[in-house]
């Protein structure tokens, strides 16, 4: 496959997937349908169509990988800090704060990004009943959210 066509195959990859997506996740799904490429060549074409403003960096993953997603997509995200389950925010909690830094600052916000941690609600109900390793997580937004 010519670098233009894997670009080109990249980009319809990313038009299905909404979700941002680390290189490795892209690399495991092209072998599902039995594309084999090289993962340096993966980030190469990730690096190339950052670079031409096709594909930003969206969020960060639990290990510290870039995930990705296209430029033209203004989504918000929410990430559970224990799964790492990814939902969509589908509602943008920042225009009012953009609205108040234009107003006091004089700035032009331009863009910005927004990435919520938490819980999911599984893995919350599982930490209230079992002893899991985020049961110091749960127990501190419970006592906040008791003492309001």
């Amino acid at each position: 496959m010519s670098r233009i066509k894997f670009k080109e195959k990249l980009v319809e990859y990313f038009k299905v997937n909404i979700y941002p997506v680390s290189v490795l996740k892209i690399q495991e799904d092209l072998l599902k349908d039995n594309i084999k490429v090289h993962i340096s060549t993966i980030y190469r074409a990730i690096n190339k169509l950052v670079e031409d403003g096709v594909l930003e960096e969206a969020l960060e993953g639990s290990d510290g990988e870039k995930l990705y997603k296209l430029s033209s997509v203004d989504k918000h995200y929410i990430k559970c800090i224990n799964c790492q389950k990814i939902s969509q925010i589908d509602f943008c909690p920042i225009l009012d704060i953009e609205a108040k830094i234009n107003e006091k600052l004089g700035y032009k916000v331009l863009t910005h990004r927004l990435l919520f941690e938490g819980l999911c609600d599984a893995c919350f109900k599982e930490c209230e009943k079992n002893d899991c390793h985020m049961k110091r997580h749960c127990h501190d937004f419970i006592d906040k959210k008791h003492k309001h």
